[in-house]
């Protein structure tokens, strides 16, 4: 009864502030880098996302997409101008309002976070946007404020394993304040209730940082509660894949083409990882990374090393690379290898074919020694094993505006161990009103590297 009375105090509040703070996308999280920029630009009807209700911020941005963010930006500009006076012929034009200048103060301000979030891109292409900053940042305004964002989650799992069929529930509600202590100084809170049928719920912060940019005009830092990753598929640091949340003091910057990220994390009392990330683009639109990581322990000391590259082969089809070595404490080095191809029909055809139709398709080769597999951090996502040797695909399709399913199938073996695998997987996604979604997923696994197991999903997710 508590539990309960408790979700149901939680549901009532919720339901007084979901009119008030709409989350934009409901596959942008609130504490995403880019969220402001992404819910300003949202809020002003410069992006409106897909008809299921998503941003799809990591698939490429057509030529056809962007013009259209660009007439909307330019007719909102039109309409602010329209209204500041021209020369005095009589009769004399209206005089500007206060609310036209917040509103156009409002738009360069969005102008300049759309900037910042494509800097790399921009950089890999040659352009320069120094002096673009510097003008931005003579005519942005200053607004404080708060912003505060949730979600809730629920979900019922089923497993079949040996003739059994057990079912479990889970929920979870969160709640975001992010603030603007100052022009340069941000905090985020995320407050977490979760639990599931045979527990109580547990209450905590998974997220409880301050964010300081512009320091020197180049430096960004985070300190605090935090997640990080590295590289298209997180071979060397995936915290993101697991939502490993832990306190960090991440530092970031951008010097030309080239960005730096460095960061101290806190595993546990006795164990800590130094990670650092440099990106470059030695070809334009095509950007490079390298990536260094160490955990270290008390008489242990693992390290490991990487790359990435990422870019667009044409229209329609990207390119994904990533290549780790790790090397465990008294071990050896051992190479992993992931590459993937992505392909948006309509894009690759130059029309607009029905379904929508995305696939990508990927080949991975890991290692026996993988971070976490010795005795430290554990950060790579939960499908990532050891001693692996597999390649998979996924279809992904639009069925209706509000429903979209992907099908994934992958095959392998073990060659160590001297097992093989295969799993299918299907999801349906169905948008039932703005910000809430419906899920169902199916997944069976077979073969002799892990237990065969068939496994359901039932999830509702709202976001406001």
């Amino acid at each position: 009864m508590k539990k309960a009375a408790l979700f149901v105090t939680a549901a009532l509040l919720l339901a007084l502030v979901a009119p008030v703070f709409a989350q934009p996308f409901a596959d942008v999280p609130t504490d995403h880098w880019a969220y402001d920029a992404i819910a300003e630009l949202a809020a002003k009807g410069l992006v409106e996302g897909y008809p299921d209700g998503t941003f799809k911020g990591d698939r490429a941005l057509t030529r056809y997409e962007m013009a259209m963010i660009v007439a909307r930006l330019l007719a909102r500009i039109e309409a602010v101008a329209a209204q500041i006076p021209g020369p005095p012929p009589p009769p004399p034009a209206p005089e500007v309002r206060k609310a036209d200048v917040d509103a156009l103060r409002r738009s360069i301000d969005t102008i300049n976070r759309l900037v910042r979030e494509f800097q790399t891109d921009l950089q890999a292409l040659g352009v320069r946007i120094e002096s673009i900053e510097e003008e931005l940042r003579n005519l942005r305004g200053q607004l404080d404020k708060t912003r505060v964002t949730g979600d809730y989650y629920g979900e019922y799992n089923g497993y079949v394993v040996g003739g059994t069929a057990p079912v479990t529930y889970f929920q979870r509600i969160r709640l975001t304040f992010r603030g603007q202590v100052a022009p340069n100084v941000a905090g985020t809170v995320r407050v977490r209730a979760y639990g599931d049928e045979s527990t109580t719920l547990t209450w905590d912060f998974d997220r409880l940082y301050l964010d300081v940019n512009n320091v020197l005009g180049v430096l960004n830092f985070r300190l605090g509660r935090q997640t990080i990753s590295f590289g298209p598929y997180g071979l060397l640091l995936n915290q993101d894949g697991l939502n490993t949340r832990r306190d960090a003091f991440k530092l970031s910057t951008s010097v030309g083409g080239l960005g730096l990220t460095a960061a101290a994390i806190r595993h546990s009392v006795t164990t800590q990882i130094i990670a650092g990330r440099a990106s470059f683009g030695f070809i334009p639109g095509w950007p490079l990374g390298i990536n260094f990581r160490s955990d270290s322990a008390p008489g242990t000391v693992d390290t490991g090393l990487g790359l990435d590259l990422t870019g667009s082969l044409w229209a329609g089809v990207t390119l994904k690379f990533e290549y780790m070595t790790w090397t465990p404490s008294g071990g050896t080095a051992s190479p992993s290898y992931q590459a993937g191809l992505g392909f948006n029909f309509s894009e690759l055809t130059g029309t607009e074919m029905a379904f929508s139709p995305t696939m990508n398709v990927w080949y991975k080769n890991f290692g026996s020694s993988v971070p976490g597999a010795h005795t430290l951090a554990g950060d790579w996502d939960s499908n990532i094993f050891g001693d692996i040797t597999a390649w998979g695909a996924d279809l992904s399709l639009q069925v209706t505006p509000a429903t979209s399913f992907t099908v994934s199938y992958e095959t392998g073996n073990r060659p160590v161990a001297g097992t093989t695998y295969s799993l299918v997987d299907a999801t349906i996604n169905h948008s039932l009103a703005q910000n809430t979604t419906l899920g169902f997923t199916y997944r069976t696994t077979s073969g002799t590297a892990f237990s065969n197991y068939t496994f359901y999903r039932v999830y509702l997710l709202y976001r406001w």
